[in-house]
């Protein structure tokens, strides 16, 4: 080690090994570098990746005429060159075959608006859920006497009834004192009471 903390090679074996250090942007990619990605050529199809290709749109939903000008679009390089592979006439013709053996898949989506008096009614519904719990709800039971046992006795926390209590109910029906001493409330579902 130098006086500033840095590795120097002491035998001519470390010496081997020893890189110098340099900017990954100073020095060029190499092949053996696990950090760059290099794009390298690999032996493929033609036949499977214009099948892929083709059934894929399919699928999406376009059609005969849709396809074949994608074969000629210039931001598609590799169609373009599936397209010279083939020649246009049996392009062409792959693609009228695979449409008539599979057909296009269509989705036709119907929306059906309400009317103006079931909206207003959706409103008031509205209204009434926001006040989800109100002040006072919470009385009917003690949160200190429920358990919540996290070591071993299970989370069992209290179940509150939607739409809150009625701030007048000091003892609800449904409140039964579990094996734990906590109580619970039963939950109903509906406007409140």
């Amino acid at each position: 080690m130098t006086d500033h903390g840095q590795f120097e090679p002491n035998s001519s074996a470390d010496a081997s090994r020893w890189a110098p250090k340099q900017h990954p942007l100073d020095r060029s990619a190499s092949p053996e570098d696990p950090f760059e990605l290099m794009a390298q050529p690999v032996a493929g199809d033609p036949e499977v990746m214009l099948s892929c290709i083709l059934e894929e749109y399919l699928w999406m939903g376009w059609n005969a005429e849709q396809l074949k000008g994608l074969f000629r679009h210039p931001d598609y390089p590799v169609l373009g060159q599936l397209r010279e592979h083939y020649g246009e006439e049996e392009l062409n013709a792959r693609i009228e075959a695979l449409v008539a053996r599979t057909g296009v898949l269509r989705f036709r989506e119907t929306v059906v608006e309400p009317d103006e008096d079931e909206l207003n009614e959706l409103d008031e519904l509205d209204e009434l859920d926001a006040d989800v719990m109100p002040i006072g709800a919470m009385d009917a039971f003690d949160l200190e006497s429920t358990s919540f046992g996290f070591c071993g006795g299970g989370f069992e926390p209290p179940l509150v009834q939607l739409g809150g209590l009625p701030q007048d109910h000091a003892d609800p029906e449904g409140i039964d004192s579990n094996s734990t001493g906590g109580k619970e409330i039963d939950r109903k579902v509906g406007p409140s009471l």
